[in-house]
């Protein structure tokens, strides 16, 4: 991986081997996978509010939330990416949502219509 993807993962709350797999699943690069995953970040602040209401958890410097598609489709609605690599990066937030949420202990089920957003604690205040 080169620095530029890695630099990029550290940025995002993501785990890079979670990043690595949501790319290779959708044949992706996972350098573009990380970018897209900085992007939506900066995109869900201000989007707290949205996420409140349904199941959270806050593991060391993350928070993980379960949340509608309808949450997660509008909260990252401006984002300009074709739909392989929303894709990717939903998967993504969903699955490490749901580590989270396993290392804490807390049962949440994820069906279809519910999908993982993780943020940065920093992030989660910020969007108060």
């Amino acid at each position: 991986m080169s620095d530029v993807s890695t630099k990029a993962i550290r940025e995002a709350p993501i785990d890079e081997r979670v990043v690595e797999e949501a790319a290779a699943e959708r044949d992706l690069e996972t350098a573009d996978v990380a970018d897209a995953l900085v992007v939506i970040d900066a995109e869900l602040r201000g989007h707290h509010s949205d996420f409140e209401h349904g199941e959270y958890v806050t593991v060391e410097d993350r928070r993980a939330y379960a949340v509608s598609t309808d949450d997660w489709t509008a909260a990252t609605e401006t984002v300009d990416f074709e739909e392989p690599l929303v894709t990717a990066a939903r998967e993504a937030h969903t699955r490490q949502a749901k580590l989270l949420f396993d290392s804490a202990v807390e049962s949440v089920q994820f069906d279809e219509g519910t999908v993982g957003v993780v943020v940065g604690v920093d992030t989660a205040e910020e969007m108060v």
